[in-house]
Parts: C-alpha cells; structure tokens; sequence
C-alpha cells in the first residue's frame, strides 16, 4: 500500500479509475497538478495495478480518432 499526500504527487503524472453507478469505467489523470481524490491518494499502487489489469484485457471495442465535426464546431484538440 502506497498512501500519499496532495502535495507529494503534486507536479508527477498520476493516473486512477473510477466507476459510476452503471459499471462503466473512466481513466482520470492529474496531468502533473490536477485533483486527485482522498481514495486514490489513500493506495496509489492499488491504482496502478488495476490500470495494468485493465490494460492486459483484450479489446473490446474500437476508436475513432478526431471524428468530424458540424461545419460551426472545432475541434481544438486535433493537431
């Protein structure tokens, strides 16, 4: 178990998931100065290991990648 502080991962890449009440699944990252939750912080390497787990699983559905847009709308997100 690897508990720790706001401070101590503040400026560090931090990554954890997250379940909503339907079962669905969300990566979350602090991008190196974002919000981590108390539970995340509580055990960051349980949240490692479940990304790995997760990770590990084959896929099971496909992406697309920067799908058009209405005329009116950018996507500030494509390079």
């Amino acid at each position: 178990m690897s508990a720790k502080s706001p401070e101590e991962i503040w400026g560090t890449e931090y990554d954890w998931i997250g379940v909503d009440a339907d079962g669905h699944v969300a990566l979350f990252s602090t991008a190196g100065g974002g919000y981590a939750p108390r539970e995340f912080l509580r055990d960051t390497d349980a949240h490692d290991e479940a990304i790995s787990a997760i990770l590990s699983l084959p896929a099971s559905t496909t992406a697309r990648l920067a799908p058009e847009l209405a005329p009116q709308l950018e996507n500030t997100w494509k390079l």
